[in-house]
């Protein structure tokens, strides 16, 4: 049996929910009215045991893919300006009050101009900028508050410029100053216990040597290699257990539970494996309780309380759109490595949008999430907020990257043989970073 189907086993055991029939596979995930892409890999990158996840998408293709997650904006969905009672589900939203066009809203990141958050009704809310953990009914159109709570968003000793130097009490910044001498004394002195290192940072002047396992002849070794490096001891997990354990954790999300990852922490200075998710259920955040306890702090933007995650109604744009356009399928950003003056132009016998930046090729736009789309003359695409954020026929600036076309399927390329995953005009940004590859002629 697969780990999300123990999973979900145990998530069903706790409510007294399991009998003998085959666990059933879990519904499609559904967000701006598509079904939402599955990841296929991990990528876990460790630099001075400071470790960043970054997830590939697009089960067809290699682990390391030039496509962040992406769905089409569906008409039908996105004209529904009403829903019925019976598709409202009870939610709690951790993140960061904002106001826009559309009132109060609760955005994932603290960057709350125009974000794709949930807009809410009611309740007696902290004032713009603060943190918030905000519970209530939710119907795809807006959160009907219930009660609000005190939020603390976690700030790893990395953000914070806070590592701890255990030898002198200290703190540091994690970053700069590394000594490659030093570096390779401490791999010299770790030779055949290699498995025994949990990290490296620097903090208050010092390379910090996080083991495993007791303060024995091997700390006693990597202590002697240079006068600066400190040896702190008894760390639960290796880099490369927590390495391992990472990928699993995240895998049996995105692949099996149809969950996005938002960021990400996962270094031994951190402590727990800590994984804010862009929206899960109860039962499955209790179900990974149970099985890696004190392991791993998993939390979420949005947290369904009463239902299944595939019973999450699909949020609805404030514009109501008559023209799919591809957009980013969770509300995670692209890695930004270049910025470009485009023109949109409406492919009217596709009913398509495709756009041009002066290089003769012929570019499909990727927007990000809640972003949605008028046809007409001209045609016009709104963000989440309702903002008009561009139309056809006239230049817009788009930050973003490039990908390749090849992992877009080709009935909704637009006739376009290039790809740019768009981060915004109006700029919002989450910590997570899906892998992007410039073309090569983009370099």
């Amino acid at each position: 049996m697969s780990l999300g189907r123990r999973l979900r086993r145990a998530a069903q055991e706790a409510e007294g929910l399991f009998d003998s029939k085959p666990i059933p596979p879990m519904p499609e995930r559904r967000a701006s009215g598509a079904v939402v892409a599955v990841a296929s890999g991990v990528i876990v990158l460790a630099v001075f045991g400071v470790v960043a996840l970054v997830v590939s998408v697009d089960d067809s293709t290699p682990a390391v893919s030039t496509s962040p997650p992406m769905s089409f904006s569906s008409p039908e969905d996105s004209t529904t300006t009403t829903v019925e009672a019976s598709r409202r589900v009870t939610i709690a939203v951790s993140g960061w009050v904002g106001h826009d066009a559309r009132g109060t809203v609760v955005c994932p990141s603290e960057f709350t101009e125009a974000c794709p958050g949930i807009p809410v009704t009611g309740g007696d809310l902290p004032p713009v900028g603060n943190p918030a953990r905000v519970t209530g009914r939710y119907d795809g159109v807006s959160l009907n508050v219930e009660s609000v709570e005190s939020w603390t968003p976690y700030e790893s000793p990395v953000e914070r410029g806070e590592l701890f130097n255990p030898c002198t009490g200290g703190l540091g910044p994690g970053t700069g100053g590394q000594s490659p001498e030093i570096q390779s004394r401490v791999e010299d002195a770790l030779a055949g216990d290699e498995n025994r290192l949990a990290g490296m940072w620097l903090a208050d002047g010092q390379i910090v040597v996080a083991l495993t396992g007791p303060d024995d002849e091997v700390a006693e070794r990597v202590r002697e290699a240079h006068h600066r490096v400190c040896v702190d001891t008894g760390y639960p997990r290796s880099q490369e257990e927590i390495m391992t354990l990472t990928s699993d954790i995240t895998q049996t999300l995105i692949l099996d539970e149809g969950v996005w990852i938002l960021d990400s922490w996962d270094s031994a200075s951190d402590g727990p494996i800590r994984i804010r998710s862009e929206a899960i259920d109860t039962s499955t955040m209790n179900a990974f309780a149970g099985l890696y306890g004190d392991a791993l702090d998993l939390t979420a933007y949005i947290e369904v309380l009463d239902a299944p995650l595939g019973d999450l109604p699909a949020q609805q744009p404030p514009v109501p759109a008559d023209l799919a356009i591809p957009t980013a399928g969770a509300r995670g950003r692209v890695a930004m490595t270049g910025s470009f003056n485009f023109v949109l132009t409406l492919n009217q016998e596709q009913n398509c949008l495709y756009a041009d930046r002066g290089d003769e090729r012929r570019w499909l736009v990727v927007w990000p999430y809640g972003y949605s789309a008028v046809s007409g003359d001209p045609t016009i695409v709104y963000d989440p907020a309702g903002n008009e954020v561009a139309r056809t026929g006239v230049p817009v600036e788009l930050d973003g990257s490039s990908g390749e076309i090849a992992h877009i399927d080709p009935a909704q390329r637009c006739d376009a043989d290039h790809v740019w995953h768009n981060g915004g005009p109006t700029r919002y940004e989450i910590e997570t970073v899906w892998p992007q590859l410039l073309d090569s002629e983009d370099q």
